[in-house]
């Protein structure tokens, strides 16, 4: 199995109808993961990521 590990970054947070979209990736790459309504809830933890990013927190 190939245990190597790629870095990625916090691209960007994008609200939609049910969720939140999350981008996520580096130069070569971008993956999106759709979060599911009670999952994407405010947070302490989302107020802390998104001061180190820069990104503003999200509210429903």
């Amino acid at each position: 199995m190939n245990n190597d590990v790629v870095a990625v970054e916090l691209r960007n947070v994008l609200p939609m109808d049910n969720g939140h979209a999350v981008f996520l990736g580096n130069a070569e790459k971008t993956f999106v993961i759709f979060v599911d309504e009670p999952v994407a809830q405010p947070s302490p933890c989302r107020c802390v990521a998104s001061s180190k990013t820069g990104l503003s927190p999200m509210t429903s």
